[in-house]
């Protein structure tokens, strides 16, 4: 099997697996946005496709509770938390 379709695999297993749980991601407090993405790491990508969790500030753990913490995996895919800020509509104008 080619890296192509390998990572290929690997979108179609995280969609599955974004799609069970993001309306549960979704309601934790700061959450803004589920998807899937390449993992991060030191501002670099690994490679590793990953579950993709946006918030509006990344705490340590130590200042969240354990229903908080946002687990680094689900169903054997990795979860990348990034700060995003809050999200906010604009108008266009076109």
């Amino acid at each position: 099997m080619t890296n192509k379709q390998n990572q290929a695999q690997a979108i179609a297993q995280a969609m599955r697996v974004k799609q069970r749980y993001e309306a549960r991601l979704l309601q934790r407090e700061g959450v803004t946005g589920v998807g899937i993405g390449l993992k991060l790491k030191d501002g670099q990508s690994t490679g590793q496709v990953a579950i993709v969790v946006n918030v509006r500030r990344k705490l340590n753990q130590t200042e969240l509770t354990p229903p908080e913490i946002i687990p680094l995996t689900l169903d054997g895919i990795p979860v990348d938390v990034v700060e995003t800020g809050l999200f906010k509509a604009t108008e266009t104008g076109l």
